[in-house]
């Protein structure tokens, strides 16, 4: 079964081909505009017959529009699904202003709508960018990081913004094949713990896996229940930060979900040192304070 968390990095990938379609049109089209300039600015061509001349135009509209209506409002509906779903308010921001920019491009004779729109365009696709690569160090996935690199460049410099997302699309699809082989190959070992009058109780929920926090207010666990579970609150201990914000925030029975923790902001965290978070958790009508061990990142 997929969890939110995995729908949003397919929602993510999904984004990131149509974009990268939508980015080598906008390209196709942008250098075929460039080859009409000259004609543009002295009306006479020096260097295009009327034949290669037409046909330059009709291969810009034609690409800029296939791009605008199709694969652009697509890139922003599935990169906005995943964006929400991750809570990563950045991305949706971005989006938002990708698709106004390219609106305000499309606007006849308007130069400063069209100067506005390159600007959103502009901006918009780095807010893109940044918020995948959140994405790409949380977890450590090198395809990720260097294509936002190249989606950021490539607002500019038409071709390398496709390059780019065609290496997110990689990555992403790195990421989602580690995932479903880790939660294939855990298997589940039921967790005991000793309780005040030392009887052995076993506990509804265990951690599976590495947990990771990160400097930026994020813990990673997987967790295994054998129960409907729903997650209330999460402390680390010896800390005085704490959450009741998780993503997901429900546990399905027998089913490995991976939890995102979001402590608010910056953490002093520690490289390689291993932290104590205590999730307080409502199995039926019990509630249970379940340990879980996240290292620095």
């Amino acid at each position: 079964m997929v969890s939110d968390e995995d729908s949003a990095l397919l929602d993510l990938d999904a984004g990131s081909v149509s974009a990268a379609i939508a980015t080598a049109l906008v390209s196709i089209a942008m250098i075929n505009i460039f080859l009409l300039m000259p004609t543009i600015l002295s009306y006479i061509s020096l260097l295009l017959t009327p034949i290669s001349l037409f046909n330059s135009l009709i291969v810009a509209i034609v690409a800029e529009f296939i791009a605008s209506m199709i694969f652009i409002p697509f890139s922003v509906y599935v990169f906005n699904c995943g964006f929400r779903e991750l809570k990563a308010k950045g991305g949706v921001t971005g989006t938002t202003l990708w698709y106004a920019g390219v609106i305000l491009t499309m606007l006849p004779l308007i130069p400063i709508f069209i100067i506005i729109g390159l600007i959103s365009i502009t901006v918009g696709v780095s807010l893109i960018g940044l918020a995948i690569w959140r994405i790409g160090k949380i977890y450590n996935v090198g395809d990720i990081r260097n294509g936002v690199i190249l989606i950021i460049i490539g607002s500019i410099v038409p071709f390398v913004g496709t390059i780019g997302y065609v290496l997110t699309h990689k990555g992403l699809g790195k990421l989602w094949d580690t995932m479903r082989t880790s939660a294939k190959n855990t298997k589940y070992t039921p967790t005991t713990s000793s309780s005040t009058s030392g009887s052995t109780q076993q506990l509804p929920v265990r951690q599976t896996g590495q947990g990771y926090i990160f400097y930026h207010g994020i813990a990673i666990v997987e967790l295994l229940s054998t129960q409907p579970v729903k997650l209330l609150f999460a402390r680390i201990e010896g800390t005085k930060r704490n959450s009741n914000s998780f993503n997901p925030d429900y546990l399905k029975p027998n089913t490995i979900t991976k939890v995102s923790i979001y402590f608010g902001d910056s953490l002093e965290i520690t490289k390689g040192k291993t932290y104590k978070v205590i999730i307080t958790a409502l199995v039926g009508s019990e509630t249970l304070d379940i340990p879980v061990s996240v290292t620095g990142v």
